[in-house]
């Protein structure tokens, strides 16, 4: 498995023989053995890109302030490294305090790429809504806030790859100045499982909960990476994109016209998502229909662009 390091704020991979999985899977174990392995037989290995990943904020329950946590939940790190075939490190979401001014660009100007996660907890609303009328849905995590943005920003302007999912997408919104809606259509959107009645005890159905949902018409550069206008995605969020930042162009729409997806106009690669692609891993119950392959073939094509993307800057950066 990944270990995911939060006192260094690192993601490392894990030492020893790890196996190549199918494609098909949508998960590619990558490790220092098979890169030596490849090395000795007189072949090159792949060069692995850094590609940082912004954390959540937890607080300690107790209060106790040091023993608080900031994390990557495994799904995007364990993404990261077998789907896009990247190396992730967790970024701490420290919100630059004890850091020089320009901590931004310390930490970009030494990674390949930029992953923004998914995340329970909501953007606070004054980032968006600075005459008070837009109350948001707590959790907020504004340590997550206040590193994330400023990195969106920077990788902006910079021109680094970057692949924003949910939460992600929201953020990238807000840090170019758009404004978000925290009251969506929720019997279209939210969790499907919402709408299920369920015993008392009863497990609410993963397959359901995380599994394709609905289509979405599909155009621009995300059209050229999966290779078709529709496709199917699941759906895991209450609020979603109100007013689009400028600079950002429409990539796909749900039915109902809720934004779901966004890229950076004029940047080599800036993709954002509302859906999630790193269920594309989960270990369902066999129900092999033709719209979750579909999601999971798509998903795939998704993370293998960002990485390849990833890998060509690595390349001009050496």
């Amino acid at each position: 498995s990944i270990t995911n390091s939060v006192a260094t704020g690192t993601t490392a991979l894990p030492r020893g023989e790890v196996t190549a999985r199918g494609r098909g899977a949508g998960s590619r174990w990558l490790s220092t053995s098979a890169s030596a392995k490849g090395e000795a037989a007189g072949g090159t290995a792949e060069h692995l890109p850094l590609v940082a990943i912004p954390c959540c904020y937890h607080a300690d329950p107790n209060g106790n302030f040091f023993q608080s946590l900031h994390s990557v939940t495994d799904k995007y790190a364990r993404a990261a490294a077998q789907s896009m075939r990247v190396l992730p490190v967790s970024i701490p979401a420290l919100r630059g305090e004890g850091m020089p001014e320009d901590w931004t660009y310390e930490y970009l100007r030494r990674m390949d790429g930029l992953l923004l996660t998914g995340s329970p907890s909501n953007i606070h609303p004054t980032l968006y809504s600075s005459e008070g009328k837009v109350r948001g849905e707590p959790p907020f995590d504004q340590n997550r806030d206040m590193t994330s943005l400023p990195l969106i920003r920077a990788a902006v302007e910079l021109d680094i790859p970057m692949l924003a999912i949910c939460r992600g997408l929201q953020e990238l919104n807000v840090a170019l100045g758009g404004t978000l809606n925290p009251d969506i259509n929720r019997k279209f959107h939210g969790y499907p499982t919402d709408f299920i009645e369920r015993e008392e005890g009863e497990p609410e159905d993963q397959d359901i909960k995380f599994g394709p949902a609905h289509d979405i018409r599909v155009s621009g550069q995300l059209e050229s990476i999966i290779g078709r206008n529709v496709t199917q995605v699941n759906t895991c969020h209450y609020q979603g994109i109100d007013i689009l930042a400028e600079g950002l162009v429409v990539e796909a729409e749900a039915p109902d016209g809720v934004i779901e997806a966004v890229r950076v106009e004029g940047n080599t690669f800036a993709l954002a998502v509302q859906w999630h692609p790193e269920y594309l891993q989960w270990p369902h119950s066999g129900r092999d229909t033709d719209e979750y392959e579909m999601f999971k073939a798509d998903s795939f094509k998704l993370f293998e662009a960002f990485g390849e993307a990833c890998r060509e800057r690595s390349k001009t950066q050496k």
